[in-house]
């Protein structure tokens, strides 16, 4: 806050003071000729006034509340629009329009980058009527990645037609302005509803909860599926979305979406208060011990450091059935299941006792002596769902399975990669400081007298793994080889790539009727484990498979799989999820 914004203290008249206070007499008195030039004025003022309320009566009204347009920080003046919208309201329409594709794109074909981008399939959609006349514009772009994902850009376009770009994290416009024509320019203006707080605050009854703020959404509210509004806040809808487990309904991951007043959509996660940054509890426990282990929030964990929202259970669901406490915070009960025919009991033991375990002096447990140990706890929320925490300690352990990545260089060049994760398994062995290898264009790699294929490593990827459970294929036993292999060369592996893949995956593949799978791109990827490599690939083909297996068939949205054409230096790799 700044000194602008304080307000002076209230004055407080004590009885000693009003003694004190004597009317002030005036030291001038007004002339009669003053006073008719005076009640002129307020006559004019009047008419004036009426006249413009009765041509404010015959505007179309606002559809929702205004906004307020804010100048951000200067810029370079030959950056800024010749027509600059006023600062003041914004009128947002209740839906976005589509209009017709603006000539703003580059006809250069030089840059690599160029290539990824579908420019003929770009969307246009006016978002809002800005105080000048401009209009607000949502582009989404094409690009591709693991297959075809939208870009946002924001733009501004002038009641004389000229376009400007929104660049509110200083980083998109630098990052992509090759893409456009030299037409389109910098703005220097931010809008303050489509750049929400890294917190969000939702008023209960009698306390409060907080959220925080995960990563936006290229898409627009109408791809969310089954969203319930929790509240209407200044900057938009405040809504949650379930997903079900494939298996047991009554387990449910769930993500709160924030809905801006553009039809775009930021995650966010609802923040635990007992949770330290790095997942570790802190409770009152019944036994008074204090245990030091990280609680994840998925009874089956991909190979990341968790997911956007934990696993919940629904409340009134059977498998709460003998839930006894065991702990507290403020107040506010603390539970595990302590039931022997738990069908999550007993999942979390199959975890635990199928881990790759090394001989230690710790025999594995019992099932009766692993229902005694802090393996689990729930925790009711304020939706009234229960959230579920497992144990690390005791949880099935997965990786990020044999990511195996091939470098082609257009010429012989020196490499270094760097793999953003906790390896635990590398072929040649990690370094601290990562690779770095003398590769050809043959994809040969060179490194320590030793000649390579590729390079393979296994291990916990740094970032979350991505939540896309409603997400991917079925497939029957009989057709999953075949599909895959069909799929892989959709993804952009080559045929050697391809059975590479193959070699080392299809024993692993689950042996059920059907099996589910759903590919990681290289966004994905980038989120979980992003790599650093220098130089820097014209092209990244990154592709990662999750699997299940199914007794019957489910019902999951199909993914679209492309790959960018290979050009220039080129990187790809390929990898699974590796339960241990």
């Amino acid at each position: 806050m700044t000194e602008n914004n304080l307000l002076p203290p209230p004055v407080i008249e004590t009885p000693e003071k009003r003694e004190i206070l004597k009317p002030i007499k005036p030291k001038f008195k007004f002339s009669p000729i003053f006073l008719i030039i005076v009640l002129s004025l307020v006559f004019v003022g009047t008419i004036l006034a009426a006249y413009y309320y009765g041509i404010s009566q015959k505007q179309p009204t606002v559809e929702v509340p205004v906004s307020v347009l804010t100048e951000s920080t200067p810029i370079p003046s030959e950056a800024i629009p010749t027509t600059r919208p006023l600062s003041g309201q914004i009128t947002w329409l209740q839906k976005p329009l589509k209009i017709s594709p603006l000539d703003i794109f580059t006809s250069s074909k030089n840059d690599p980058d160029i290539s990824l981008h579908h420019f003929s399939e770009a969307r246009f959609y006016e978002t809002a009527i800005l105080p000048d006349g401009s209009k607000l514009v949502n582009l989404f772009l094409p690009t591709d990645g693991m297959g075809t994902y939208d870009e946002l850009y924001r733009l501004i376009k002038s009641p004389e037609g000229n376009i400007s770009f929104i660049d509110d994290n200083n980083q998109t416009w630098e990052n992509r302005k090759n893409i456009f024509s030299s037409k389109v320019i910098l703005s220097s203006f931010s809008v303050r509803e489509l750049n929400p707080p890294e917190r969000l605050i939702h008023k209960l009854d009698k306390n409060s909860v907080s959220f925080k703020k995960g990563y936006i959404k290229e898409g627009t509210f109408d791809k969310i599926i089954n969203p319930k509004l929790i509240e209407k806040n200044e900057f938009g809808d405040l809504y949650v979305v379930y997903n079900s487990d494939k298996e047991n309904p009554d387990i449910r991951s769930r993500e709160f979406f924030l809905v801006l007043k553009d039809n775009t959509y930021f995650s966010y996660e609802l923040e635990i208060p007992f949770f330290s940054d790095d997942m570790k509890v802190y409770l009152t426990w019944s036994d008074n011990s204090n245990p030091t282990s990280q609680f994840m929030s998925k009874i089956r964990s991909g190979c990341g450091t968790g997911f956007f929202g934990p696993d919940t259970i629904k409340d009134g669901s059977s498998l709460l059935n003998s839930k006894v406490q065991v702990a507290s915070y403020n107040q506010s009960p603390i539970y595990q299941i302590k039931d022997v025919s738990s069908p999550i009991l007993k999942e979390l033991y199959e975890g635990y006792t199928s881990n790759y375990r090394e001989p230690t002096d710790k025999p594995i447990l019992s099932f009766n002596d692993f229902i005694n140990v802090k393996n689990h706890f729930l925790y009711q929320d304020f939706l009234g769902d229960w959230l579920i925490y497992i144990n690390q300690d005791y949880a099935l352990q997965a990786e990020c399975g044999k990511p195996v990545i091939y470098l082609y260089p257009e010429k012989d060049t020196q490499v270094s990669v760097k793999v953003g994760a906790d390896i635990t398994k590398s072929e040649p062995l990690y370094p601290e400081n990562g690779w770095t290898v003398l590769a050809h264009s043959s994809g040969q790699l060179d490194y320590e007298g030793r000649v390579y294929p590729n390079l393979f490593w296994e291990g916990t990827g740094k970032g979350f793994y991505p939540n896309l459970t409603n997400y991917g294929f079925v497939v029957a036993q009989k057709d999953l080889i075949s599909t895959l292999n069909s799929q892989l060369k959709q993804l952009g592996l080559n045929t050697q790539e391809s059975a590479d893949f193959m070699e080392f995956w299809t024993d692993k593949l689950p042996k059920t009727p059907f099996v589910c799978f759903t590919w990681l791109g290289s966004a994905e990827m980038n989120q979980l484990a992003p790599l650093s490599v220098t130089p820097r690939p014209d092209t990244s083909i990154r592709i990662f498979l999750d699997f299940a297996g199914l007794d019957k068939p489910i019902s999951l949205i199909p993914q679209k799989l492309s790959a960018p054409p290979r050009r220039g230096f080129t990187l790809v790799e390929w990898g699974g999820l590796l339960v241990k």
